[in-house]
């Protein structure tokens, strides 16, 4: 991100800056010049942290192989036999197995929320239209409520899908309002009571 951006005093003080808390450790090590908003609050992050990450799993990775080459050396001759081997890859195979289906659910349960939120976002757009052009059928004598519901699809558009990677907003009470409004006037026209 560039350009100025205006700290609070929490969140200065959460970050380091004018007297609050000193970066630890290695955050300290990946700390830039450069703010996202997560949460409501600042947080110094840094653009290219991949390859410090990917360092640090390759060191662990060849840590840990090393690690079990010295121990190796230690154990006994029975924890180290063909049967004690097939053990151990049977259940490095059991362990691989049960991940790749335990990332199969995250995948499959998130593109299915995925895709029944989008089914909603569908059919609600498309009620909405229907209604447009049931009301423009009906024709002058329904204006005020084609102009009503274009009131409603507006800001309620910009709740679900706002601009600048905010989060939605889901209660807004200007387009709840707006709503039940166009459901008074709906019922008045068909001679029903909003109750």
């Amino acid at each position: 991100m560039k350009g100025t951006i205006t700290l609070t005093p929490r969140n200065a003080a959460a970050i380091g800056g004018s007297g609050g808390l000193k970066p630890r450790g290695l955050l300290n090590f990946f700390r830039d010049e450069q703010l996202c908003f997560c949460n409501g609050d600042y947080v110094l992050v840094r653009r290219k942290v991949g390859p410090y990450i990917g360092w640090i799993v390759l060191v662990g990775v060849f840590g840990s192989a090393a690690l079990g080459m010295l121990i190796r050396r230690k154990l006994p001759e029975s924890h180290l036999n063909d049967e004690t081997k097939s053990v151990v890859t049977l259940s490095m195979g059991v362990v691989g197995t049960l991940t790749a289906l335990v990332l199969s659910l995250l995948i499959a349960t998130a593109s299915s929320t995925f895709n029944t939120r989008n089914q909603e976002i569908t059919e609600v757009a498309a009620k909405v239209i229907q209604l447009e052009r049931l009301l423009r059928r009906y024709g002058p004598e329904a204006d005020g409520e084609r102009d009503l519901l274009h009131l409603y699809t507006t800001p309620k558009f910009q709740d679900l899908f706002p601009q600048g990677g905010a989060k939605p907003v889901l209660e807004n009470p200007r387009t709840i309002i707006l709503f039940e409004e166009l459901q008074d006037r709906l019922a008045a026209k068909e001679g029903h009571s909003a109750q």
